[in-house]
């Protein structure tokens, strides 16, 4: 009995260990001016809608990162996020960590994600499970 509690136990334990993952999103983004912020002169939002669903958005603020991306001129970038939770409760937080292969340079500022109407799934918590290490 006691071999079994010991094995529950480990078993367990090693479940809830802690997983960090990094997946990269393909997203939509617009600067977002309404949310920006007097006390961080120099962090810029932006709005980034998932393009598989894009009823979830991130609001991301950089240090000039809408000036980094009108520059680039595309439309859909690359979002680089680190994931973290573990096989038990899954997903339990992400931060944005780099557009275009460039980081984002927190500085402080607005950052906020949600949700508008019915989507399916939330793409970073797909994107969690599939990632081998959050099943």
């Amino acid at each position: 009995m006691a071999a079994v509690a010991v094995v529950f136990l480990l078993f367990t334990i090693s479940c809830e260990r802690e997983i960090r993952v990094r997946v990269a999103k393909l997203m939509s983004w617009e600067c977002a001016p309404e949310h920006y912020m007097p006390a961080y002169p120099e962090a810029q939002p932006v709005r980034f809608r998932f393009v598989e669903d894009t009823h979830y958005e991130e609001v991301v603020s950089g240090r000039g990162l809408c000036d980094q991306l009108k520059n680039g001129g595309k439309p859909v970038v690359t979002v680089e996020f680190e994931l973290w939770g573990d096989k038990v409760r899954g997903l339990r937080g992400w931060n944005e960590i780099a557009v275009e292969g460039k980081p984002i340079v927190n500085i402080g500022g607005w950052g906020s994600a949600g949700g508008h109407g019915f989507g399916g799934p939330h793409p970073l918590d797909l994107a969690f499970k599939k990632s081998g290490d959050g099943t």
